[in-house]
């Protein structure tokens, strides 16, 4: 008498069928989980961003005021001649208005930078409200104090 061991056919088609079906709700759940980190991702670095830009711009005002005060590699002034300014980011870079000072915003940011944005700054170097900044697919809305909320799209 020969001792088989192993499987049969309807054994291993039932583990297959029960693995299928974790499969199909793992998924949803896993692709959720994946996409709110992507929204925070962006949420993060929109503030991060805005910090920076604020960061330097204070720097910049400091230096430029005639205080005495050096920061080296904080010489790009804040663009604007003393007025609100709009600063718009697309696939081709930032606008000429605000290319220098945000291209050296971008170098001591030590986070991502967006990869579009449509950025309202103070004369003072203060975010405004209603600045938009797009990072992985997601446009992120600042309301002068926070991220009021990251969309999906463009």
């Amino acid at each position: 008498m020969k001792n088989k061991k192993g499987f049969t056919l309807i054994e291993l088609l039932a583990v297959i069928v029960i693995l299928a079906i974790i499969a199909l709700i793992a998924t949803p759940i896993i692709l959720n989980m994946i996409n709110e980190a992507r929204k925070s991702a962006a949420k993060s670095s929109s503030l991060g961003f805005v910090d920076s830009i604020e960061y330097y711009a204070g720097f910049s005002e400091t230096s430029k005021s005639g205080t005495g005060i050096q920061l080296n590699g904080y010489d790009k002034v804040l663009p604007g001649n003393g007025e609100d300014i709009t600063c718009e980011k697309t696939t081709s870079g930032w606008d000429n208005t605000c290319k220098t000072f945000m291209e050296a915003v971008e170098k001591k940011n030590k986070g991502k930078s967006p990869e579009k944005a449509k950025i309202y700054i103070t004369k003072n170097g203060k975010v405004k409200k209603d600045s938009k900044f797009y990072y992985n697919k997601y446009t992120c809305e600042y309301d002068g104090k926070d991220i009021k909320q990251c969309t999906s799209g463009d």
